[in-house]
């Protein structure tokens, strides 16, 4: 019985934990759109002005317009990207093909979002949780 309590306990605190911190969760999933938005923009305006080109690689074109051909397929291809849903590197190739200036961009991409963003929402992330446990600490002893 008494850990039982102790486990419902638990759960209390991370579920405030959570509840917590979802206004610092929204925010950060706001600025990782915007991120993602603006090199998806890049890269599909790429792709478009690529495949309009008389000497545009047949190969090249398939697999740009695969990955990048419209907005939401740039959009999911970078979302992707940085949650391990496709290899950083099966979208970076076309792109080094097309040009070294947007494969550069897409290295760019990747490193902002892997080692700025994510590093930022996560810290951001912990510290509201930890906050918020404090904080459900003074409720119980009051």
């Amino acid at each position: 019985m008494l850990r039982s309590l102790r486990s419902t306990r638990e759960f209390q605190k991370m579920a405030f934990a959570l509840l917590s911190s979802t206004r610092t969760l929204m925010c950060s999933l706001v600025i990782l759109f915007v991120v993602i938005y603006v090199f998806g923009i890049l890269f599909c305006q790429a792709v478009t002005d690529y495949k309009s080109r008389e000497d545009a690689d047949f190969n090249t074109a398939s697999e740009l317009i695969l990955y990048f051909g419209t907005l939401p397929k740039s959009l999911m291809t970078l979302f992707m990207v940085v949650t391990s849903g496709v290899s950083w590197h099966v979208a970076f190739t076309p792109l080094l093909d097309m040009d070294l200036l947007y494969g550069a961009l897409f290295i760019l991409y990747v490193t902002i979002v892997f080692f700025g963003v994510m590093n930022v929402v996560t810290s951001v992330f912990v510290e509201s949780a930890v906050m918020s446990a404090q904080h459900y600490k003074e409720l119980i002893i009051q």
